[in-house]
Order: C-alpha cells, then sequence, then structure tokens
C-alpha cells in the first residue's frame, strides 16, 4: 500500500479495479489474468479507507 501524506483524512477516495474475491460482475474468475495483482479486493478497498481514514470512497468499474 503506498503512503502518501495527501491522502490522509480525505473527504472522498475514487478508486478502480475493483474485484470480489477474484470474481469479476460478469462471475469472471481471475485466478489465471495476466493483471490480477493489479486489482484490489473489496477488503483491500476498506483497509485503504480505514488506514487513511478517508470518509468516502467512490468504486468504479
Amino acid at each position: 500500500m503506498p503512503i502518501d501524506e495527501l491522502y490522509f483524512d480525505a473527504d472522498v477516495m475514487i478508486i478502480s479495479l475493483v474485484s470480489d474475491d477474484g470474481i469479476l460482475g460478469d462471475e469472471t474468475m481471475l485466478k489465471e489474468a495476466p493483471f490480477k495483482d493489479e486489482i484490489f479486493t473489496l477488503d483491500e478497498v476498506m483497509e485503504i479507507k480505514k488506514y487513511y481514514r478517508i470518509k468516502k470512497m467512490v468504486v468504479t468499474l
């Protein structure tokens, strides 16, 4: 997780490339996808929100 002072106490953070445990919205599994390590899980998004004390997170597709 990058540590950047600009993120702390932000009102809103917009984040993309999020999946739920390696499953995309169309039920595609990312086990073998070459970009799977580039995608955040929902747990990671919540961890970022908590760590940086971000008030609202917007997740885009």
